[in-house]
């Protein structure tokens, strides 16, 4: 059985969860317009879901909630557009 693993919003590049959240180009675009690119430049360096929630986590109040916010909006454009 063969499998797509294209991103599903840019359909150029296997999609894992570092593609996805931090470097699909249409992210990229949404990080900057929040003013969030220091943030998404730091969660792209790690290798670890755990240790990108724990960055998370520690961002100020403010940031945190957008960082979520976004990250969930994302994922459910995600889920739309392969739906």
């Amino acid at each position: 059985m063969e499998l797509d693993t294209r991103c599903m919003v840019c359909n150029r590049i296997d999609e894992d969860g570092g593609h996805l959240f931090s470097k699909c180009k249409h992210v990229k675009y949404l990080w900057k317009e929040l003013n969030l690119e220091h943030v998404r430049l730091r969660l792209a360096e790690f290798r670890s879901a755990k240790n990108m929630l724990q960055m998370i986590w520690e961002l100020d109040t403010k940031e945190c909630f957008l960082v979520v916010t976004l990250l969930w909006h994302w994922w459910l454009e995600r889920n739309r557009i392969r739906e």
